[in-house]
């Protein structure tokens, strides 16, 4: 990224735009999203492109989620 970097915010601090990821210890990152604003994300999934919201996201993974901001 050069001089450009991604912050670790916590998951109350997402906006749209930011990257959400859940992860796991033993498996690392399995999943991620963009936030698309109101606590919701957007992502891929085998039936096409989904929104729901974090926290649904967050129950169905029982993994810890994380937002990465770009900055500048």
């Amino acid at each position: 990224f050069g001089k450009y970097s991604l912050d670790y915010l916590d998951i109350g601090q997402a906006r749209a735009g930011d990257i959400v990821v859940w992860y796991s210890k033993e498996t690392g990152v399995h999943h991620s999203a963009i936030a698309i604003g109101n606590n919701q994300v957007m992502y891929a999934s085998g039936s096409g492109l989904k929104i729901n919201s974090i926290s649904n996201v967050t129950k169905y993974f029982a993994t810890t989620p994380i937002v990465r901001r770009f900055k500048y």
